[in-house]
């Protein structure tokens, strides 16, 4: 499932990850699902202002427990961003932080790809997306989420 989504906004911290599971399954041929936009590789912009500001949306996610996720974050050169999602279990994971920099850098852009597990002990449904942008200048951010499936093993 690919889910592509740009934020902006503040978002407090609430709690740390609780569980997080380690990928012991093998991917399947399924392709991904896409849960926002239209089309693999749509994204969701935020045009996020001058200063220290905040926004955030809500998006439908994947089985957690089934499916393991990309987050593709595209944001100017400068941009400093703190993007969090709050599961439908109401646990807030930490996406991304201005010390993350496994980023590619192209004509003043960065793309930061994180990767993530699948996460058992966390629902599916309707999961929050917050941006809180530290650094003064306006930044258009795009992020975008790419559900994978994982088979089982049995």
């Amino acid at each position: 499932m690919v889910v592509m989504l740009v934020l902006s906004g503040c978002v407090p911290a609430v709690t740390e990850p609780t569980a997080t599971s380690t990928l012991s399954t093998s991917p399947t041929t399924t392709s991904p699902t896409i849960t926002s936009g239209t089309e693999p590789g749509d994204a969701h912009t935020l045009d996020l202002a001058k200063g220290d500001v905040s926004d955030s949306f809500v998006f439908e996610s994947e089985d957690p427990a089934t499916h393991a996720f990309d987050v593709t974050i595209e944001m100017p050169v400068g941009a400093e961003l703190e993007i969090t999602f709050l599961t439908a279990d109401g646990v807030t994971l930490y996406i991304f932080d201005p010390t993350v920099r496994d980023c590619d850098e192209e004509n003043g852009q960065l793309s930061c790809v994180q990767h993530f597990p699948i996460l058992e002990a966390h629902l599916p449904g309707r999961w929050a997306a917050n941006v809180h942008k530290l650094s003064e200048r306006p930044a258009r951010v795009a992020i975008s989420v790419v559900w994978l499936p994982i088979e089982q093993n049995t």
